[in-house]
């Protein structure tokens, strides 16, 4: 099955998008400890569900996971109205956008949380409809949509409706390579697949496994402008020391850098 090259609001073509697909999946540490890793559908925050960021590098210590979890009732209440197939390929008005924003805003003024962990916990519970808000993918977003302002709630909301303009632009594509990958037992959401190809291979940031490899980059077309370096301070999260801590962290052998946390 061969789908056709992948083309971003930005300019950036990617050609082969099923084989940088598979390519990442093969490589990029993240697929086999985080997005195989089993965390349940339901409307329940628990210890073991917001652990499983760690898998892809949220870098989140005890005390950082006890804060999440203070606001799990609140965040449990907002999942409650959520669907667990809730999908961001479905039509605007279909999309739980408050419930949405109430979920973002639970976690609102949370020391050391900002939306790259906590979408990173998120995605797993609803991941056709909470994408990977890292500061990679923050910055193409604002590149390409202009600058998002506002409160936690506000603005991982107003992000979220950016990246839904991006996959509705590509989703022909990205519908393509879900379906070859599922004829492959592979299971990625259009979400994710996009996060993959927003993080991966545009050339803001070059995974570690490529780098180690030697393997070339794959460079679009046409990459999208830089984000200012407010935008880089406004993204990142509160910094942990993480020197000679490395179990406290990291899942296994597998698990590898992912930047903007």
């Amino acid at each position: 099955m061969n789908c056709p090259s992948l083309t971003l609001r930005s300019g950036a073509d990617l050609d082969d998008p099923l084989e940088l697909a598979r390519v990442f999946i093969a490589q990029d540490g993240s697929y086999q400890n985080y997005d195989l890793a089993e965390v349940s559908r339901d409307d329940r925050l628990s210890e073991s569900d917001v652990r499983v960021a760690n898998r892809i590098i949220a870098r989140m210590g005890q005390d950082t996971v006890a804060a999440i979890l203070t606001r799990a009732p609140a965040a449990s209440a907002a999942l409650a109205r959520i669907p667990a197939d809730a999908s961001l390929v479905r039509q605007d008005a279909d999309i739980p956008w408050l419930p949405l924003e109430d979920l973002f805003g639970a976690f609102e003024s949370l020391p050391g949380v900002g939306l790259p962990r906590l979408t990173k916990v998120l995605h797993k519970k609803r991941p056709a409809l909470v994408p990977i808000l890292d500061s990679v993918v923050d910055r193409y977003l604002v590149a390409v949509g202009g600058p998002v302002a506002g409160a936690l709630g506000e603005r991982g909301t107003a992000l979220t409706r950016l990246y839904k303009e991006e996959l509705d632009a590509c989703l022909p594509v990205l519908a393509c390579v879900r379906e070859a990958l599922l004829a492959d037992g592979v299971d990625l959401t259009e979400c994710r697949l996009l996060d993959i190809y927003l993080w991966a291979y545009l050339g803001q940031y070059d995974p570690l496994w490529r780098r180690v490899a030697g393997t070339p980059a794959s460079r679009p077309t046409h990459a999208p402008a830089a984000a200012s370096s407010a935008d880089d301070a406004r993204v990142t999260d509160d910094i942990e020391l993480f020197r000679h801590a490395e179990t406290k962290y990291l899942p296994g052998p597998l698990a590898v850098r992912r930047d903007g946390w």
